[in-house]
């Protein structure tokens, strides 16, 4: 009786600390992926910042060229 009452209350002490442990890792993990996925979006949307810029730059390249064609047919 004396021990298994100590051995259960040894695979308590176990059971808990591979508890914290787990629990440990896993805020740990969580800390890391939520920085991880902030860096994502952060660089998202500096490149999607980026290609709208040059989106943007093109299509009103395009525009000046289309007013200077217009211009030249009208004349």
């Amino acid at each position: 009786m004396n021990i298994t009452s100590e051995n259960t209350v040894s695979n308590l002490q176990l059971t808990t600390s591979v508890k914290s442990l787990i629990l440990l890792v896993h805020s740990f993990y969580d800390h890391r992926s939520a920085a991880v996925v902030h860096w994502i979006q952060k660089m998202f949307s500096r490149s999607m910042h980026q290609r709208a810029k040059k989106v943007s730059s093109v299509i009103y390249s395009s525009f000046l060229s289309s007013e200077v064609q217009t211009k030249s047919v009208v004349r």
